[in-house]
């Protein structure tokens, strides 16, 4: 009789990531069509803009001390790291909240995107919200609960995509329906978590300073990595906003979207699994090189089958899904997918840099994108397909250098 393989524990635990990532970046890609039946073009820019406004800060909202949850041997100093997350990110949103009422229409004005002003609060929201997500996402890393995160993933994603369409069907087609869909979105999938499992833990707050002066490192130098990383992720989203505006943020966002979709389905199923799996490694051997070229070929091969589809079908399928208007997002989703393959390689390996305590080099690697990714885009910013191709060359070259780099880091701790 036939028997099917048996997967291995790493293997179960990220086809569980992959299915929930999976269903939700299909369940956004297939509401997309009727958002944008019901909302205009430029409500959908706006949208994009606020959630990379949202991505860039929540990131780094607990000072990025939330990693540190997974990296303790003791449950005891887990549960430390795990009140001091919440300690910072109760200090973040309070000093970002001061900021954002005194500063925020000007940073708005300045991405030509002023008609956000009026829900700055919303903005604030969203970051405490994300924060809370990813402070209980490393929890469940630790307690290798890949299955909740993967429902919580589901969960969200359903409740974002699905209430404003509802809500144009009885109330009305306005921008603020879109943006309070996804607060609702990220507040279900944290009641959801803490109903489920958060609940069941709690945070130590008298083992907390002893917890930040081990874990220093981490809110100095990954906050700074992090904050520019997604940065830099974002930077085309707030250079297209400032020279092209809203509708063109629009278009760039669904070739995006595009092609993460696939993309992003593996890189982040293997980010997850693989951060445990390398933590856990580090503390008996101190190398898991073979575990990085491992991954590495794991990612590549299942990401080859998604780069040829786009490369030789993003057109035609833009044009038959979202109409004639859109057909630009596919063709520059042909040149950008270039880029993206590399990144979704790299992404998931990135945690190698905290596990080795060698962050500082990550930092000034992401410096490096920053620069040379803006340079490029501003200075063939005379059209929208220039900018375009020029983030792709920029942005391919660092993640290749970035990777090599990473992998001599490695190699060097152990």
């Amino acid at each position: 009789m036939f028997k099917l393989p048996q997967l291995s524990a790493s293997s179960k635990n990220i086809l569980k990531v992959f299915t929930g990532t999976s269903l939700g970046q299909i369940i956004g890609l297939v509401s997309l069509p009727l958002l944008l039946k019901y909302f205009s073009k430029t409500d959908i820019g706006l949208l994009d803009l606020y959630i990379s406004l949202v991505g860039t800060f929540s990131v780094i909202s607990a000072f990025k001390l939330e990693l540190a949850i997974v990296l303790p041997k003791k449950e005891k100093d887990a549960d430390g790291v795990l009140a001091l997350s919440y300690l910072a990110l109760a200090l973040f949103i309070a000093v970002l909240s001061v900021i954002f009422f005194t500063c925020g229409v000007w940073f708005l004005h300045l991405l030509n995107a002023l008609k956000l002003k009026p829900y700055l609060l919303l903005i604030i929201a969203g970051i405490a919200l994300k924060g809370i997500k990813e402070i209980n996402c490393q929890l469940l890393i630790r307690h290798k609960r890949f299955g909740l995160f993967s429902q919580s993933t589901v969960i969200e994603t359903t409740v974002f995509r699905i209430t404003p369409v509802l809500i144009a069907l009885l109330i009305s087609n306005s921008l603020i329906y879109l943006l309070l869909s996804f607060l609702t979105g990220a507040v279900t999938a944290n009641l959801y978590i803490f109903l489920r499992f958060t609940k069941k833990h709690r945070p130590d707050f008298t083992n907390s300073w002893s917890m930040l002066k081990k874990y220093l490192k981490i809110p100095f130098i990954n906050t700074a990595s992090v904050l520019l990383n997604t940065f830099s992720i974002h930077i085309p989203v707030y250079l297209v906003a400032a020279k092209f505006g809203a509708e063109m943020v629009a278009i760039y966002g669904l070739a995006n979207r595009g092609i993460n979709l696939p993309m992003n389905l593996i890189s982040r199923s293997f980010r997850r699994v693989f951060y445990q799996e390398a933590t856990e490694l580090y503390h008996k051997t101190k190398d898991f090189t073979a575990l990085i070229y491992k991954y590495i070929k794991k990612i590549t091969l299942l990401m080859l089958f998604p780069l040829v589809i786009v490369i030789l079908f993003a057109p035609l399928a833009v044009d038959l899904f979202f109409g004639a208007e859109f057909v630009l997002s596919g063709k520059i989703a042909r040149f950008m997918i270039g880029y993206v393959f590399l990144r979704s390689i790299t992404s998931p390996l990135s945690v190698s840099f905290l596990i080795v305590n060698r962050q500082e080099i990550g930092l000034v690697m992401i410096i490096f994108s920053i620069i040379i990714r803006t340079g490029a885009m501003l200075y063939f910013s005379a059209s929208f397909i220039n900018m375009m191709i020029a983030l792709t060359i920029s942005a391919g070259a660092f993640y290749l250098i970035y990777l090599l780099i990473m992998i001599k880091t490695v190699k060097n701790s152990s």
